[in-house]
């Protein structure tokens, strides 16, 4: 499967995004039957050919039969696309951009999700940017995407509430943890359904990492700018490790961040509670590390792997509630093995297994443990007796051992 960066060079809107994936080979016909589902109707996609300073590119314009309302709540957009026959992972990435769109509305305005009421970020043709981009990426495949530095642009906007420097405060909600930055380029370069789009699917932000690119892309803004091409550009092709080699292919993949921090003055019940915070906030796991500090102190590290846009309000409980006073942040790649669950059925009864598969090939299995101990205390027998079971039936349905990793 490939990989994608986009360079936000020019910022980055929802049509820009569309126009780049189509552009990159993105099928329009297919965008458009998919789209078709939607419970909307009184739209057509057309895709127009640009060329800006000498550089051809791609418009995805929405053209609307007639005038439609605007202003949407959350709840009506959510509707609109569950209610969609999209692909599973397009329909799963649309839904989480517009909650993010909706938390930062929330969070603006001081309400809460559930009162957000959309202006242009739920009219039809902004719907459809959305959609259709998490349509487009599922059509090209793409496994892991990263992004550069997003340029905001400079100025002030005028919105439905009074006049507000760039970018606008939703937006600016959506890219806390991004790195962003302006230059001569005046007036808004990101909208809300831009960051929101981009936010939801890059895995990671900053320079462009070791990539080989099969195929590049450029969709088009509206505007145009005087001295640079008002371009999206993102390019398909595979990501390559510090070493030179390919990634690894078929593992799932993210681009985390690791923040640690380290303790030797915090009473041990004071963990119990900061971990609940962390994982509250979106930690992916947290761990502590026996390590030797100053003056020979035994102390621990506090490892929290968390994404990149959870990582900066992650970093402020850890200051809050622990008695660190200061806290580290690096890049983590993280590889799994895909997995599912599936139910086994034992002479206890049935056992959720966790199932790991790499390639279409079986590698390894094992039992949920919580599910085992609660069957041995309804049968009155001991908990490593049903795991011993379990794992009979795990050999006997998946075979007698573990196959290698390919």
């Amino acid at each position: 499967m490939p990989d994608l960066y986009f360079e936000c060079h020019s910022g980055i809107s929802g049509d820009m995004t569309l126009g780049a994936l189509v552009a990159l080979g993105a099928d329009l016909e297919a965008i458009r039957q998919h789209l078709a589902t939607l419970p909307i109707a009184g739209f057509r996609l057309r895709l127009e050919a640009v060329k800006q300073h000498g550089i051809a590119g791609a418009r995805v314009i929405v053209e609307i039969d007639e005038d439609h309302d605007h202003h949407r709540h959350w709840s009506d957009v959510r509707e609109i696309i569950e209610n969609g026959r999209l692909p599973e992972r397009a329909k799963t990435r649309a839904l989480a951009a517009y909650e993010r769109l909706a938390r930062a509305e929330a969070k603006v305005h001081g309400v809460d999700v559930h009162h957000i009421h959309f202006h242009e970020v739920g009219a039809l043709d902004a719907i459809i940017d959305v959609a259709g981009s998490m349509v487009a990426l599922d059509l090209l495949g793409a496994e892991r995407v990263g992004c550069s530095a997003i340029n905001v642009g400079h100025g002030t906007i005028r919105c439905g509430h009074g006049e507000y420097p760039v970018p606008a405060p939703a937006t600016a909600e959506l890219l806390r943890g991004v790195p962003c930055y302006q230059d001569e380029l005046g007036g808004e370069l990101v909208t809300p359904t831009g960051a929101a789009i981009i936010t939801t699917v890059a895995e990671s932000f900053g320079p462009m990492p070791a990539f080989a690119a099969d195929r590049v892309g450029y969709g088009s803004g509206t505007r145009e700018h005087a001295h640079r091409p008002n371009y999206l550009r993102v390019s398909l092709g595979r990501f390559i490790d510090a070493a030179g080699a390919l990634m690894p292919r078929g593992l799932d993949h993210e681009r985390l961040r690791l923040l640690t921090a380290e303790i030797d003055d915090q009473p041990g019940e004071l963990f119990t509670a900061l971990f609940e915070r962390l994982f509250e906030a979106g930690a992916r796991d947290v761990n502590l590390v026996p390590i030797q500090m100053k003056k020979n102190r035994p102390g621990v590290s506090l490892q929290v792997l968390a994404t990149a846009s959870a990582a900066p309000g992650l970093a402020e409980i850890i200051l809050r509630e622990s008695s660190s006073f200061g806290v580290k942040m690096t890049e983590a790649d993280r590889y799994c093995l895909p997995r599912r669950f599936e139910d086994i059925e034992t002479r206890y009864g049935p056992v959720r297994v966790k199932i790991a598969e790499w390639n279409g090939k079986f590698v390894k299995a094992k039992p949920e443990f919580d599910c085992c101990a609660r069957l041995a205390r309804a049968r009155g027998v001991s908990a490593r007796e049903v795991l011993l079971h379990v794992q009979e039936r795990i050999a006997v349905r998946f075979g007698a051992g573990e196959e290698s990793a390919p």
